[in-house]
């Protein structure tokens, strides 16, 4: 009798300590077996972005630059130019949206002109893509930041990490004129046109 009662015993303790064991399993996954895998991200990576076309407008040298709006972002006190998640700042354009440049601004060596105009994302994460033409003649264009980017072709490339990313940096242009960015990201494509003037 005694053997019978101390092999009942440990037949009772393995069966207890096994619940044990699968409760503490399952209070470490309260979905019992199923583990949730990793999103997969959906991006589009900046070979995909270069392969959309340009729409820039064209206008003639006399016609009058069309000019984009600007807009509020509610969480920053800057406000932006055109209605993309992210655009330049649209205080450095001065209150008719022209981006003044002078001697000063001009560099020998690749003879284009260079002015401060920092960039802000509101409410996007992603690659984007930003071409920049002149638009009412012969012209080039384009954009460069201090701490972010690359180039891809004609354009610059930067990944938005934070919805509310600062990005500062520069135009460059090579003379007054109409100009225009196309700004392509993974959820929109947006075209801004401003003025450049010589002073």
């Amino acid at each position: 009798m005694p053997k019978i009662f101390l092999l009942t015993g440990i037949v009772l303790t393995i069966v207890i300590a096994c619940t044990q064991a699968g409760r503490r399993g399952l209070d470490a996954n309260p979905e019992g077996s199923r583990i949730s895998a990793p999103p997969v991200s959906s991006a589009m990576n900046f070979q995909e972005l270069q392969k959309r076309p340009l729409r820039l407008p064209s206008i003639m040298t006399d016609e009058e630059c069309p000019v984009s709006p600007s807009r509020d972002d509610e969480r920053s006190s800057d406000q932006v130019l055109g209605n993309a998640p992210i655009g330049p700042v649209a205080i450095y354009f001065g209150k008719n949206r022209v981006l003044q440049v002078d001697q000063k601004n001009f560099n020998d060596n690749d003879k284009m002109y260079e002015k401060k105009v920092p960039w802000m994302s509101t409410e996007y994460r992603g690659p984007i893509l930003i071409r920049t033409e002149r638009i009412d003649g012969r012209g080039d264009g384009g954009v460069k930041f201090q701490w972010h980017g690359r180039a891809i072709g004609e354009g610059i490339g930067v990944e938005v990490t934070s919805e509310q990313m600062a990005l500062p940096g520069s135009t460059r242009i090579t003379g007054p004129g109409c100009y225009a960015y196309q700004i392509d990201g993974t959820s929109f494509s947006e075209v801004i046109v401003f003025r450049v003037e010589l002073t």
